[in-house]
């Protein structure tokens, strides 16, 4: 199966018709979010985040969501990952891929998008899926305190972690790793500077990382959680 994303569709003319190649894509996206039992906009976010992309089409330059066999392994250990952490899956999605922000209802907009924060902060506004050009994240960064709900300590251990300063552009990609990694300390219930050297002897010395795919956080939550008492 081949798809795009639902944004790439949303920008053909109304009056177009639509091609046999995109019905294909289409009917295979209906079977998988059936399969998977999601919603739509789940069922989006999952293959934006978790599909490889490559050019299908000889004729046709455009990238394509692939769902191949390893593709249909991940959504499974997402739901796994899901129910051990009782995170949603849209929340864990960021971890692996973009945080999503194609509708008003995703993740990125209910997070960053809410009325009052845009107010204060109108560079979290996106322009065609970009951030806006003068947007860092140092001039976001009480809104990032108020939307992760997180404090100012964990922000600069954190940000030290991915290598962010104050002037790192505000994008998509920026926002999900600083994201996933306040996720992943509260998953493992470390204190934040303890995560911070747990971070650092078995993701970045160890070689496990957690970002790669759900199955190697499933390996690293598990590893972490049946440690026997006492070896922590």
């Amino acid at each position: 199966m081949r798809l795009q994303e639902s944004s790439m569709i949303g920008r053909c003319d109304e009056s177009a018709r639509l091609s046999r190649r995109t019905s294909l894509d289409l009917q295979s996206f209906i079977r998988l979010r059936n399969i998977l039992g999601w919603s739509i906009e789940t069922t989006d976010a999952a293959t934006a985040a978790l599909a490889h992309r490559e050019v299908i089409y000889p004729s046709d330059t455009t990238q394509h969501h692939v769902l191949d066999g390893d593709f249909i392994q991940c959504p499974a250990a997402v739901q796994e990952l899901s129910i051990k952490t009782s995170i949603t899956v849209v929340e864990l999605f960021p971890f692996w891929g973009l945080m999503y922000a194609q509708f008003s209802n995703s993740l990125y907009a209910r997070l960053f998008l809410r009325s009052g924060l845009v107010k204060l902060y109108p560079s979290l506004a996106f322009v065609d899926g970009d951030g806006q050009t003068d947007a860092t994240f140092g001039k976001n960064k009480g809104a990032v305190l108020r939307a992760l709900g997180m404090t100012q300590d964990d922000q600069v251990v954190f940000m030290g972690i991915i290598g962010f300063d104050s002037n790192t552009p505000w994008t998509l990609d920026g926002i999900s790793r600083l994201y996933s990694h306040q996720q992943l300390y509260k998953m493992l219930h470390l204190p934040v500077k303890r995560y911070a050297d747990w971070w650092r002897v078995v993701c970045q010395k160890g070689g496990v990382d957690p970002f790669t795919d759900p199955q190697s956080a499933l390996k690293v939550l598990d590893l972490w959680l049946y440690l026997p008492e006492g070896i922590e």
